[in-house]
């Protein structure tokens, strides 16, 4: 009797086991809150550090520019706009804005048809696809300064790689001051950033690709 008794407390309404599906769902909640903790856990020193060395500087910097600052200190004599005013009146800064400006229509024109061209075509199935991947992309994953040193090389003047090819076909009277001559330093530049940022932007246009179904 009394084991009968047990038995009956245990199945009353205050211990049903809940359904399969509530248990389920219950299951697929904990996962998610699981799953976005740990996506939590390997962002959040990424963006402690983003926040600290990209966002927080670059929000004071506007704030300074609106004072007479000598980069010491607070910022407390207020001048409003006459940083921008002054800035905007600078020939320098027009030449420099409208140069970049240049480099930027060149990228978007010639650098990214071509990588999107070249994204398709590594999407096929082409042998050794991925020794071509790898050789578009090592570029990208140099720094600026190992970038900046190699391409001083090439194009040094008189005895640089640039040269020396010029040279080697009978065009040795286009050789010169690469970086320096009006005429040639936007070339120049844009070959160089061609050089280093091309196998990004095909990276970028394969993955599109390749999660298309």
């Amino acid at each position: 009797m009394t084991s009968t008794f047990l038995a009956d407390k245990r199945s009353g309404p205050g211990t049903d086991v809940p359904p399969p599906d509530k248990l389920r769902a219950r299951g697929r909640a904990r996962r998610r809150t699981l799953n976005w903790l740990t996506a939590m856990g390997f962002q959040l020193p990424a963006l402690v550090l983003f926040t600290g060395l990209v966002l927080l500087p670059m929000l004071f910097a506007l704030y300074a520019a609106f004072f007479r600052w000598g980069g010491f200190g607070m910022p407390e004599d207020y001048i409003g706009v006459d940083n921008f005013t002054d800035l905007f009146d600078n020939p320098v800064f027009l030449g420099d804005l409208w140069r970049c400006l240049v480099l930027v229509l060149l990228t978007l024109a010639l650098q990214l048809p071509f990588a999107l061209a070249m994204a398709v075509l590594l999407n096929q199935r082409l042998r050794g696809r991925a020794v071509y991947r790898m050789l578009f992309f090592a570029p990208y994953v140099l720094s600026e300064a190992i970038t900046g040193v190699l391409f001083s090389m090439v194009f040094a003047p008189d005895d640089g790689l640039a040269d020396h090819l010029l040279g080697a076909i009978g065009l040795d009277s286009l050789g010169g001051e690469w970086f320096a001559d009006p005429s040639w330093v936007m070339a120049t530049l844009f070959i160089v950033m061609t050089w280093k940022y091309f196998g990004f932007h095909m990276m970028l246009y394969l993955a599109g690709l390749q999660s298309v179904p």
